[in-house]
């Protein structure tokens, strides 16, 4: 959402009908995810993903896959899925790399920034082996 919102606030996505739609869905399921975040129940949400997804779409000005995100995977989603994957681990990389010469390491903020960012990803673009993957991996380094 803040990324979408980013946009336009640049001016380079335009506040339309399916922009507000989606701020209404949000806010709808926001108290709902706050109740959980209280409770310390929070839990990997299909609704959240798909929300995610769908403000990730708009951002891009891609308003075509919106609509057809719920059908399965999205190739143009598992495209941006890609690209951004292998920046995240490009750092997860460095930080292996930084081990290998100097042990122990603790977890660095772009370590454990690129592991929630993949494991969210991983999630919103339905790519379930790598979330379940990261989501460990997500939990170790913020431990």
């Amino acid at each position: 959402m803040e990324n979408l919102l980013n946009r336009v606030l640049e001016h380079s996505v335009e506040p339309g009908p399916q922009v507000r739609q989606l701020l209404e869905d949000v806010l709808q399921l926001l108290p709902e995810l706050v109740a959980e975040f209280a409770a310390q129940a929070q839990r990997q949400r299909d609704d959240v993903d798909r929300l995610a997804a769908r403000a990730h779409a708009l951002a891009k000005g891609d308003t075509a896959s919106v609509d057809g995100l719920e059908d399965g995977l999205d190739p143009q989603l598992l495209e941006i899925f890609r690209n951004e994957a292998e920046t995240h681990l490009e750092s997860i990389k460095r930080f292996l790399d930084q081990a290998a010469e100097h042990l122990p390491l603790q977890a660095s903020d772009e370590l454990q920034r690129a592991l929630h960012t993949l494991k969210g990803s991983a999630h919103m673009a339905g790519v379930l082996p790598i979330a379940e993957l990261a989501a460990p991996l997500d939990l170790l380094a913020r431990e």
